[in-house]
């Protein structure tokens, strides 16, 4: 996490540009250990990634339910909510693990 962050900020103050190749090299390795983090997280921990609860979708779109609903942004609230398949962190992980990809384009265009 700590390369991920200032890998890119240390390799333009400390070190001289025939170095990028190995920057590049080294941001691969954290991409690909993050991807592997996300992997593993979202097979061990619970509720990182989830199904959404059809049943629960099927009940809330009904005639009866539709009758019954306090107002309509609370309906769509419930729908919203029975239809969610990852959590807030799993979100988090997989934008700031594809950001790394932007830093490495621009890295791999000066190196190559």
């Amino acid at each position: 996490t700590v390369f991920a962050l200032y890998g890119d900020d240390v390799r333009i103050l400390a070190f001289e540009p025939s170095a990028d190749g190995v920057f590049l090299v080294l941001s691969a390795i954290a991409f690909f250990l993050f991807l592997t983090e996300i992997a593993l997280l979202s097979w061990c921990k619970a509720n990182y990634i989830y199904t959404p609860d059809f049943a629960e979708i099927k009940d809330l779109v009904t005639i009866i339910r539709w009758k019954m609903r306090e107002s309509t942004f609370s309906w769509l609230g419930e729908i919203w909510k029975a239809m969610q398949c990852t959590s807030f962190y799993f979100w988090l992980d997989l934008i700031s693990t594809l950001s790394m990809v932007i830093e490495a384009r621009f890295q791999a265009m000066h190196f190559f």
